[in-house]
Order: C-alpha cells, then structure tokens, then sequence
C-alpha cells in the first residue's frame, strides 16, 4: 500500500472512532513506510498492534525502533514448537531467531500466538513451554479458519473442532502451570469443551470468542485500499477506497447496507444452538469452519451450561 493512501485509510479508521488497529501481512516488519504508519496512527489516538514471524526483531535495536516510532505492542506467530519443525514448515533454521525475538519483547509490550493446526497440534505443550523458558510472558491461542479464495475454502492446516478442541485443553493445562498470563480465542462451538472449562476461562477473564463478523467489531483494509468483513475473505471485498468510498461517512453507510451478508454468516449452524443458554458468546463459532465440516455432527447443544452462576450470562 502507498503511504499516502494509508495515511487517508488512517485518518477514515480515525473518523469512524477506531480504538486498534492490527498490522497483518504477509510480513508486516517489512513494510518500508512502517515507521511513518505507526507515527501517524499515534497521532491519531489508534493503538497499534502488529502480528509478526518475528524475525528481524531478533535484533533489539529493531524492537526499539518500532517502539520508539509508535508501535503500542507486538504480538509473534510462533509456527512451531521444535527448531526441526520450523524448519520443515519455513524452509529456514529460524526458530533460534524467533526464540531470541521474544526475549527481546520482555521489556516491551506485546506476547505470543499460536495458531492451533495440524502442523503444531502434537507439540503444543513443547512450544509453550519453549516461548515460555524464552521470555514470553503473555501467550494467545486460537485456531485455524479456512480462506475463500476464487469462491472456494482452502484450508491447509484446520482440524476437525474435537481434535481442536482437545488440543486446546491440553494446551491449557500447561499454560496453568508456568508462569505466564494467557488468553484464548475460541472459534469452534463451546459444547465441546466441558462447561466447567468455559466458565473457568470467563471467570479469569481470559476467553475471546465469537467474530469480528458476527460482532460487527472491526474491518480489514487489504493493501489496494480494498476492505473486507475478515481477513479470510480478502477475495470478495465489498468496497475499496476512492471507488466505494472516501469518507469515514461513506464507509459506515457502505458497511451498513450489507445486511443480507450479515443474514447469511449470523445464521446458528444447528438447530441446536437456538435454545442454548451461551449462543451469545459462542456464536456457533467461525462460520466458515461449517464449509469444510458438517455442523450436525460436532454440534452437541448447550444442556451442560443449563443452570451455570451467572457468569455465562
């Protein structure tokens, strides 16, 4: 993206009262306007938060550029728990890097994410445990969602929901054990963790759940100045800057008119997710998961979180 224009799409983020922006890539670190962009979203009150592979902040004096320059806090993409695996996955020796990378972050703001997939789900506990003796000090999970691309769902790395869902548990097993703050973001639908599991989590405050989508909470500006409702739909955008819209006014009206998209994806994906008692925070997970599985068959009902303290309410 031109600097230019993102300076325009900063100032729209600020009309439209915009409170984080995330820095997504590819490679964020790599952009070359980065600095001038995290100078000018903190000119504009937006906090700024970027997700990274993390490997040119090996190098502190990187860190504290960035920092320096406006970045409010950065968050790593850990790929995998062993050097041989990221090794497999990335084609280069860099887990030293990434390891030396959050260290590095311990004086500064930000932590760790990890993408539960296929490729990590028999390592988990080794990656934590790894990032963690590294320096992390704050860890995020979520899981993986399949991408549209040319009207069709690819997805490369996404488990079944119960195999996700098991590898969640183990997951936080172990982060209940070592001396970090966590938090997780579920996408698969809550009745097939034990209730008791859920209630814990929104009771140390530490579960995400639910969509931008189904929230209605955030958009996704691609690098044309296009803008999308996730970014695991960037192909089908539903306007893009100085065609659609060039005002925060024009953008929110635009955003607004999309209703029958919003009909579509706030559809409960089994009959079962009407009456329970969590479908406000579940949301019957990511709706595009229900492309690659069929909801009936992993969708139990909300009967286990019947008569929970009012915590789930």
């Amino acid at each position: 993206m031109k600097l230019e224009q993102a300076f325009q799409i900063i100032d729209i983020m600020q009309g439209l009262g915009t409170q984080t922006c995330k820095l997504l890539g590819g490679e964020p670190s790599l952009y070359p306007h980065l600095t001038d962009v995290l100078a000018h979203l903190r000119t504009s009150g937006i906090c700024s938060v970027m997700i990274t592979n993390g490997l040119v902040y090996a190098d502190k004096r990187i860190i504290q550029e960035h920092f320096a320059a406006g970045l409010d806090s950065l968050v790593i993409s850990l790929k995998a728990g062993t050097p041989e695996s990221y090794k497999r996955l990335t084609g280069a020796p860099v887990f030293g890097k990434v390891c030396a990378a959050v260290g590095n972050l311990a004086d500064f703001k930000g932590g760790v994410t990890i993408t539960i997939t296929e490729e990590i789900k028999d390592e988990i506990v080794p990656a934590i445990r790894s990032i963690v003796y590294a320096g992390a000090r704050f860890i995020n999970l979520h899981f993986c969602s399949p991408t549209l691309v040319s009207g069709l769902p690819e997805n490369h790395s996404m488990l079944e929901p119960n195999i996700a869902a098991e590898t969640l548990l183990r997951a936080v097993e172990c982060l209940d054990a070592l001396p970090v703050t966590y938090n997780v973001q579920i996408s698969i639908p809550f009745c097939l963790f034990p209730s008791s599991f859920i209630q814990t989590l929104i009771e140390k405050k530490c579960l995400t759940s639910g969509c931008i989508v189904n929230k209605k909470s955030g958009l996704i500006f691609g690098p044309q100045g296009e803008v999308g409702f996730c970014n695991h739909m960037m192909d089908y955008p539903f306007g893009k800057y100085g065609v659609n819209f060039s005002s925060a006014e024009e953008l929110q009206t635009l955003y607004l008119s999309q209703d029958h998209f919003f009909q579509i994806t706030n559809r409960a994906p089994s009959h079962k997710c009407l009456e329970c008692p969590v479908r406000h925070l579940c949301c019957g997970g990511c709706p595009l998961q229900w492309t690659q599985f069929d909801p009936q068959a992993y969708v139990k009902g909300g009967d286990e979180f019947k008569g929970l303290s009012s915590a789930l309410k």
